[in-house]
């Protein structure tokens, strides 16, 4: 991709789109570490087809301080490209069938109405440890049919692993 208006802090990006330069914007993370924030569906998937853009951190740029799981956890679906890719991606897509999928909605809204329940019922709320992990985790561990009473050592677990 290449950026149409390089002087301006809002860049558009070239796109096979035929509207034309689709937005998006050059952002910094909090340490000051630059990143494109792209949040149209077809550039995201454009950008994610592009062989010449990759997820896997070992491409990084020198001093990268982006997200990164624990070396052992580091080789998942989410940080590969190309075959290794397709091929981890073939592994787990027997659990995402149609029909598993149209489960899964209804469950993340009972779990997601639940979450919201709690966080309205507190006068104080931390929406990342209230909510953010919560609800991934519950599901993760729906998919894998852990009991809901082993479900808070899969949380302290997956705490453990990441940090």
């Amino acid at each position: 991709m290449q950026s149409t208006y390089p002087s301006t802090p809002g860049l558009a990006l070239t796109s096979p789109c035929p509207a034309g330069p689709v937005p998006a914007r050059r952002m910094r993370r909090a340490g000051g570490e630059p990143f494109w924030l792209i949040t149209q569906p077809h550039v995201v998937r454009a950008a994610l087809l592009d062989q010449r853009l990759t997820v896997d951190n070992a491409f990084a740029s020198p001093g990268h301080s982006g997200f990164r799981l624990p070396p052992p956890l580091d080789g998942n679906l989410l940080g590969r490209d190309g075959a290794d890719h397709a091929r981890l991606r073939r592994l787990v897509a027997p659990a995402f069938t149609t029909r598993r999928t149209r489960h899964l909605y209804q469950r993340i809204d009972v779990v997601c109405r639940r979450l919201m329940a709690r966080l309205t019922a507190q006068r104080r709320a931390d929406l990342v440890a209230d909510f953010a992990v919560p609800l991934p985790l519950t599901l993760v561990a729906d998919l894998l049919s852990i009991p809901q009473g082993e479900q808070p050592a899969l949380t302290q677990a997956t705490r453990t692993l990441l940090t």
